[in-house]
């Protein structure tokens, strides 16, 4: 566990980031840690407060919001053709959604954050959609775009555990 002390001695992230050597060793001590997930968590979390290393970005912030079980599986099983009452603003979400970033403002990144927040929906019925869901769902897309249903886990969980009030019907007036 590294102290305040210590971590004050580290360089700049930026710096940090282009240490190969340095990314290396975060590296090894977060594969080492995600093979004892869930139950490293805590520890995880703690590095995590140091720096994560960009290539375990996605997978770490899995852990962060506490993403168990088979993504997958879970993904698959709902339902993201079905129709629903959101599709137009979703539609239209998507489409104006961070076009300054190149997978985003890709028709695949298009299609891929579609399907996320179109399961989101069918996921929660007891929610609503509300314009922002996209770039709550963004950065999860980003980290994870080749994993849709890890980036869907992780957005089901930031809304279940920090917005759990902000989708209910009644806020939409």
């Amino acid at each position: 566990v590294k102290s305040t002390e210590s971590m004050r001695r580290l360089p700049p992230l930026i710096e940090r980031e282009k240490d190969f050597i340095y990314q290396e060793k975060r590296k090894k001590v977060f594969l080492e840690l995600l093979q004892g997930y869930p139950a490293t968590q805590q520890e995880i979390v703690r590095e995590a407060k140091i720096d994560i290393p960009p290539v375990l970005r996605g997978e770490i912030w899995g852990v962060i919001l506490g993403v168990v079980g088979d993504a997958e599986s879970i993904y698959d099983s709902i339902d993201k053709e079905k129709e629903s009452p959101f599709d137009h603003q979703i539609s239209i979400d998507v489409i104006r959604c961070h076009q300054y970033h190149e997978l985003l403002k890709s028709p695949e990144g298009q299609m891929k954050l579609q399907r996320i927040l179109k399961c989101w929906v069918a996921a929660n019925p007891h929610l609503v959609y509300l314009q922002g869901l996209d770039s709550l769902a963004a950065p999860f897309l980003v980290l994870n775009f080749n994993n849709e249903a890890k980036a869907f886990c992780c957005l089901q969980e930031l809304v279940a555990k920090y917005l759990h009030n902000y989708f209910l019907p009644d806020n939409t007036t």
